[in-house]
């Protein structure tokens, strides 16, 4: 492992070496390059890369070196780094959780020179994509035109990514929740084309960029019908995917516009060194899920603070027959474990017992007191963050009707006993 000013990793003969490798040879080659280089400290990396580019640059057989890597990198599997690299594999997400604990345990074999599993095998981290943003764009720009993809390149990978967003946008479920549900008039159903269209003529980019608006405005939509009727991991994780892949697109079609193609390299080092994490596909959906439960249970807690004389005297007369309810509850559970001896049936048979509990108290709209806690958190947030809400009239009626629900509760329990 060379130290900052030491030799350069590995001999700029090698490169030139990759022209009369076959396919298979030369990927093997190139991965043990870029893993020599890889291990060198982050610190001491940039240097070196520096002095690398400065030696190739001074030697005659420059453009030998440069034509040989920029082969390479022309492989036709380059399609696929541009176009997967960091998004799931799978539409679904317990299927995508399992293919990404499959990459764990199943090794890859190298195919024909495939290129994405040349830098999948990399291992490569987060630090690899934040020391990339972290090149100066002078040493940038000397290797710029040897990755950038070419224009058969980007337009292919455009129509995958356009392809695949039509595919899993216009499924039953998710068209279900559009605001129409024909299909002909979804955003994503002439996205293939358009997208096809904008990457060989750029200079209609504007048509992608209304196209990407109305895109995002149909998944907006579909946010506001989850939240509305409650959301579930599974679809929050492919809309999820539906925004990463127009992200995709606008990075890799910006490119005949212009744009950093550092941006686009950056996120892919990203991807390959996310992707196979099960933690941040499911920390992502389930967050979002957990973010629409407790904006779903704000807006039900209002229901379950009282305001005046009538709405407690209502509240009251339900908590006392929910206390009475639990009473129940408790007497069964003392029954079933004397009856019951088998752990697993006794298991089951306490289960099934709060179960009824508590759908009778939900289907006769009962308030347990342990319960108002979480059902009116959501609604006191609310109240606290709006500066035009009285937050203490809020907190000073839930207060209240806690009050009230608790003592109701310990009323019906004690006249159960009777």
């Amino acid at each position: 492992m060379p130290a900052e000013g030491g030799p350069i990793p590995f001999a700029i003969n090698d490169l030139l070496a990759l022209e009369n490798l076959s396919t298979r040879e030369r990927a093997t080659r190139v991965y043990g390059l870029l893993r020599m280089f890889l291990d060198i400290p982050v610190a001491a990396r940039t240097e070196t890369l520096s002095r690398l580019t400065e030696e190739i640059e001074s030697r005659s057989d420059r453009e030998a070196i440069h034509s040989a890597l920029r082969e390479f990198w022309s492989h036709h599997s380059y399609v696929r780094v541009i176009s997967e690299a960091g998004l799931p594999d799978e539409a679904f997400l317990l299927r995508e959780m399992l293919a990404r604990a499959l990459r764990h345990l199943l090794p890859v074999d190298e195919v024909d020179g495939d290129l994405y599993v040349l830098m999948d095998s990399l291992n490569l981290k987060e630090s690899d994509a934040r020391w990339l943003g972290s090149l100066p764009d002078s040493l940038v720009a000397s290797w710029a035109d040897i990755f950038r993809p070419s224009r058969s390149s980007i337009i292919a990978s455009c129509k995958i990514l356009a392809l695949r967003a039509t595919n899993i946008a216009l499924s039953r479920d998710l068209i279900e929740f559009a605001d129409d549900e024909d299909i002909t008039k979804s955003s994503f159903f002439n996205l293939p084309a358009l997208v096809e269209h904008v990457a060989r003529h750029p200079e209609d980019f504007h048509r992608w960029e209304e196209q990407r608006a109305a895109c995002e405005a149909q998944l907006e939509s579909v946010n506001r019908v989850l939240a509305e009727k409650g959301s579930s991991a599974d679809l929050i994780f492919r809309v999820r995917l539906l925004r990463s892949l127009l992200g995709r697109i606008q990075q890799v079609i910006s490119l005949e516009q212009g744009s950093d193609a550092r941006k686009l390299s950056i996120v892919i080092v990203h991807g390959f060194a996310s992707q196979r994490r099960i933690g941040i596909v499911l920390s992502a959906s389930t967050r979002r899920l957990a973010r629409s439960v407790v904006e779903r249970t704000g807006r039900s807690g209002k229901h379950y603070i009282a305001v005046d004389a009538a709405q407690w005297r209502v509240m009251g007369v339900g908590a006392v027959l929910a206390g009475v309810i639990t009473s129940f509850t408790a007497l069964f559970k003392n029954t079933l474990s004397s009856v019951i001896h088998a752990p697993m049936l006794l298991a089951f048979a306490h289960s099934m017992n709060y179960v009824v509990s508590f759908l009778l108290m939900q289907a006769g709209g009962f308030l347990l007191a342990s319960k108002m806690p979480a059902a009116t958190a959501a609604t006191l947030v609310d109240a606290m963050e709006d500066p035009q809400k009285d937050h203490m009239a809020s907190l000073q009626a839930i207060s209240d009707t806690q009050f009230i629900v608790t003592i109701s509760n310990l009323l019906g329990r004690s006249q159960s006993r009777f």
